[in-house]
């Protein structure tokens, strides 16, 4: 890129970073703007709302305190004017005589009350008419029904105090009724009779409203959106209940809620007025940046049709390594595959079914461990578990593995292949690409005559796996390919009884019942590293010549009665015998198989027919 070019482009990025950065900007500023004045209205509005129920209910305290004063301020006004001023028990006493003048002329003596009460009157006997009845000269004189009279005089008569009840004279016409008993100067009922006040409930609202800040009305049910009502005991059944509902000249809640929207109303103008200055200011920055912008943009544009020719070419390059590679991968003889960390098959080449008979789709996804050699059918076999001991081998050296596998061809034959896994990393974990081919026949062969050799093997069934081999190698100089293989397995299994039941001293039926759990594993890797049996060795001395192969495995173990095993595997040859199948293979195969007396060491011979050398 020339450095013009390289100049423009890093112009160019950055000032799209920038006019990016400032659309940015405003977009969070307005949605900032936005949030602070949403917040500010949820929190307004919960603050309104406690703040006015709080208000609201100091201020029912207060109204309803107001109206209990004034109620016991009235009735104990009327309380005076009905036994301290008129009605001493002189006057009483002359209405036995039938005086009305004494009353009537205390009546209109005393101003307060004939101009306070639009009637009062007088009663001796609740069946006979009123004794006396008078009432402010511009209201009409009203006349009390026979029925409430008896009802008022149960409830007062030669009872202290007063009763105050709303009585409804007509459907229109309410009175308040404060009832006296006939008293003393002191206020206590002397003769039988009562006196009755009466005063149109209209009056008496509009005098409490001159003391109340508030409007009070009468209704006959009780509303609920009245701020807040108040009534009086229904004494006398009259089957009607009056409420005086009292609403007060404004609402806390709504004057709250105008201010606070007002003042909301104010800030989110100034903000928008201040949101219009920004934006404006930015968009005049961001016209410079843009007109910056198209004078680089010539010249990256050139730059990117270089580029963009540079990578088809590069592509096609690409395309044809790639062609070459998978050519050369589908073209192998040997079988090339991957796995992942957890030993399940991700890819492989066509190969697998020219050897083993299986198509490759039908890989895909499983368990490398499957293709193992396993005519028994069984869920834990030796073979598995060599294999996972190599897996997990390569996972901690993460570096490479060779080894020797028996796979299961379609037709459940066995085939041997050699097989290399490569510890390949991936990201965070890794896979493994492996590959098997045919075991090469060494070329040194024909030259072989004899070998000796002794090994010191460790307590892991994948050393006796390996050692097995190694011994067995140069056997195809003088035996054929059946008897190689009996005389390996053969070899394996007796170097595997030296360390499990020898060096690990693991017991015969203890096995089975481990086997049987799908624990036997478990145990034996518990057993390797006991510090007891983890400095043990296998002792295998190898001799092969012309004429004779011979093979001396000893273990540090304590031994077993062997001559007792011998015979019974003898003896029970013909049937399914839970151990010591591989000791019965290894009688056939073997001429000689001679153990010491401990049982620790066992001598194993073959003669050989030197013509095969």
């Amino acid at each position: 890129m020339s450095e013009y070019n390289r100049k423009n482009s890093v112009s160019l990025t950055e000032e799209l970073v920038s006019i990016y950065s400032k659309q940015e900007f405003r977009k969070y500023l307005l949605v900032f703007i936005v949030s602070i004045l949403a917040f500010e209205l949820v929190l307004g509005g919960i603050f309104n709302f406690f703040v006015a129920e709080k208000i609201e209910k100091e201020r029912k305290k207060n109204f309803q305190s107001a109206w209990e004063n004034y109620l016991a301020q009235k009735w104990k006004q009327d309380l005076s004017k009905i036994t301290g001023y008129v009605w001493w028990e002189g006057i009483w006493e002359k209405l036995y005589y039938k005086d009305k003048q004494a009353i009537k002329k205390a009546f209109y003596d005393d101003i307060s009350i004939k101009e306070e009460y639009d009637f009062f009157a007088v009663y001796i006997n609740p069946e006979t008419p009123e004794i006396f009845i008078e009432g402010k000269k511009q209201t009409k004189l009203i006349q009390l029904s026979p029925d409430i009279v008896k009802k008022l005089y149960k409830l007062q008569n030669r009872n202290k105090g007063i009763n105050h009840l709303f009585v409804p004279i007509t459907e229109e016409d309410i009175y308040l009724i404060s009832t006296s008993a006939l008293c003393d100067n002191k206020g206590n009922p002397k003769f039988d009779g009562i006196a009755i006040f009466g005063t149109r409930l209209e009056s008496f609202l509009e005098l409490a409203s001159q003391i109340i800040p508030a409007k009070l009305y009468i209704e006959k049910n009780e509303q609920k959106e009245f701020f807040q009502t108040f009534h009086f005991p229904d004494r006398l059944n009259l089957q009607t209940k009056f409420f005086i509902s009292l609403v007060p000249d404004y609402s806390a809640t709504k004057l709250l809620n105008y201010i606070f929207l007002f003042s909301l109303s104010i800030q989110a103008i100034i903000s928008l007025i201040l949101f219009s200055l920004l934006a404006s200011r930015y968009n005049e920055i961001q016209t410079k940046h843009l007109s910056r912008l198209i004078d680089s943009s010539d010249a990256l544009n050139k730059e990117l049709t270089f580029k963009i020719k540079e990578l088809a070419e590069l592509n096609e390059k690409l395309e044809k390594s790639e062609t070459k590679y998978k050519h050369l991968i589908e073209s192998s003889k040997d079988i090339i595959f991957s796995i992942n960390n957890n030993g399940f098959i991700l890819t492989v080449n066509k190969a697998m079914e020219d050897l083993l008979g299986i198509k490759a789709r039908d890989l895909i996804g499983k368990y490398f461990l499957e293709l193992a050699y396993n005519p028994a059918r069984k869920i834990e076999t030796l073979e598995k578990q060599i294999l996972m001991e190599k897996f997990e081998e390569v996972q901690e050296n993460k570096g490479s593995v060779v080894f020797e596998m028996i796979f299961e061809t379609k037709n459940r034959e066995p085939l041997h292949l050699d097989v290399r896994w490569e510890y390949v990393p991936y990201g965070d974990s890794f896979i493994v690409i492996g590959r098997a081919f045919t075991i090469r026949e060494d070329p040194m062969l024909k030259f072989f005559v004899s070998e000796k050799k002794c090994y010191f093997v460790q307590n892991y069934i994948t050393h006796a796996e390996q050692i097995s081999q190694r011994i067995t190698n140069n056997l195809h100089k003088y035996l054929n390919e059946h008897e190689y293989f009996t005389i390996r397995i053969c070899l394996r299994e007796i170097i595997i009884n030296a360390i499990e039941h020898g060096n690990l001293e693991i017991d015969f039926d203890v096995k089975t019942k481990l086997k049987e759990s799908q624990t036997y594993y478990q145990y034996l890797r518990e057993q390797q590293n006991n510090p007891k049996f983890s400095k043990r060795r296998v002792k295998v001395y190898y001799s092969l010549n012309p004429k004779k192969l011979s093979y001396l495995v000893i273990d540090e173990g304590k031994g077993f009665d062997h001559k007792k095993f011998l015979e019974y595997i003898k003896s029970n040859r013909e049937h399914s015998l839970p151990h010591g199948r591989g000791l019965l293979m290894t009688l056939g195969a073997f001429d000689i198989v001679r153990y010491n007396e401990k049982g620790n060491a066992v001598y194993l011979a073959k003669f050989l027919n030197s013509k095969n050398a």
